[in-house]
């Protein structure tokens, strides 16, 4: 027995608000730090299966990562959050000043000053880039995310499947049966 309901659906149901504008943002980076504190500590004990270490070096280098990972996840998308009500709309901009409030993170804890500018930009470009192709992604289409979403569970990706050569088999055969006449 499962503690899900048979009949849940994640995409009407999603763990993150869909319109950040009308999102709580100290909701947001809540629910986005215990997102970071999880799959940190999973990569952590990760790496130390992966590694073979000790009982003891795992569970430290668990702790540290989900700490890392929470920090970062939280800050990062409180960030996302903040801007875009400051700035009143939800663009690629709100994404690359998330990245580069993850960056800095990241900088800090490698420890000098030009660590921390390089991460922050390369995070923030890269924030900013990847936000903005999957927007231009889903403009093309015309579609928001859980339009697309919807969209995709009942189009190609639906179940069961159609065959896509059944048509041409069916044309092969019935030649091949005008043939043997």
């Amino acid at each position: 027995m499962s503690w899900v309901p048979n009949n849940f659906d994640i995409r009407k149901h999603p763990f993150f608000a869909t319109n950040v504008l009308e999102a709580s943002c100290v909701a947001e980076a809540l629910k986005a730090t215990g997102t970071g504190l999880v799959l940190g500590s999973v990569l952590g004990a990760s790496v130390g299966w992966w590694t073979a270490a000790p009982t003891n070096v795992v569970v430290r280098d668990s702790f540290a990562r989900s700490g890392l990972m929470g920090a970062v996840f939280g800050s990062a998308y409180g960030a996302y959050c903040a801007s875009a009500h400051i700035r009143h709309t939800d663009d690629w901009l709100n994404a690359s000043i998330a990245g580069a409030v993850a960056g800095s993170i990241f900088g800090v804890k490698a420890g000098s000053i030009q660590k921390v500018v390089f991460h922050a930009a390369v995070l923030s470009v890269f924030s900013g880039l990847s936000y903005a192709g999957v927007k231009q992604q889903t403009s093309v289409k015309g579609l928001s995310f859980p339009e697309l979403h919807e969209r995709n569970s009942q189009g190609a990706h639906a179940l069961p499947r159609p065959d896509p050569y059944a048509e041409r088999i069916e044309e092969i055969r019935k030649r091949d049966a005008a043939k043997a006449e």
